[in-house]
């Protein structure tokens, strides 16, 4: 028994660390801000309070590195969308219609890497997402926790490929002001978010303004 005991006070830190809550930065200086080759990239800036999205008929992915690998049990956020999407009636997510106002997504570790050659055609953004695992680490795939407009997602998921998966989990409000704590179902470990929003494929213009995120 005292053994035991010993065991898990020497363990204790590390398994803080495994799922120690992490306020992430708004300061835009720490994200990683990249862009699509063939569409017009989005406006990203920050003040004291928050960061800001703006989107002209653009999209981009932008990164954050987490501290330390972690598994996550809650996003917690505070946003708001101002300006709405220009949604035709086909399903929101369709071609043609396939624009989100705000997209969190949890980077999981994983086995997948790129090959040599696979890392000569990628694109800049692909590189960046496999770039976030540790050293001699891989990737597993993005799940997306969605904000949405069209009800007839709601509680629904999309698996666009074998490394992206979209919950659609918050229905975007009337007054666009989102404050929610989202669970997470997986236990897998996280290693960076990947935040996106678009409205390249509906020509929309709109802003997103993060004012927390948290996860714990």
């Amino acid at each position: 028994m005292k053994y035991t005991l010993a065991f898990f006070i020497l363990l204790s830190p590390f398994l803080a660390n495994v799922s120690a809550e992490e306020l992430i930065s708004l300061n835009k200086d720490k994200w990683e801000i990249l862009q699509y080759s063939s569409i017009k990239p989005n406006v990203v800036d920050s003040n004291k309070q928050s960061l800001i999205i703006r989107v002209d008929e653009s999209a981009a992915p932008i990164f954050y590195r987490l501290k330390k690998p972690k598994v996550v049990n809650e996003i917690v956020l505070d946003a708001e969308v101002m300006g709405d999407l220009k949604l035709n009636k086909s399903k929101q997510g369709a071609k043609g219609n396939d624009d989100f106002s705000l997209r969190i997504g949890l980077v999981y570790q994983g086995e997948k890497r790129l090959g040599f050659f696979q890392k000569q055609m990628a694109a800049p953004w692909v590189k960046k997402l496999y770039s976030l695992a540790p050293k001699n680490i891989g990737v597993s795939h993005v799940e997306f926790f969605t904000v949405f407009q069209d009800k007839r997602l709601a509680n629904t998921k999309n698996t666009s490929s074998d490394l992206m998966v979209d919950s659609f989990v918050i229905e975007q409000p009337s007054n666009g002001k989102i404050q929610t704590t989202i669970k997470v179902p997986s236990n897998k470990t996280v290693m960076a978010l990947w935040v996106n929003s678009d409205g390249d494929d509906t020509k929309s213009k709109f802003a997103v303004k993060i004012n927390k995120l948290m996860l714990r």
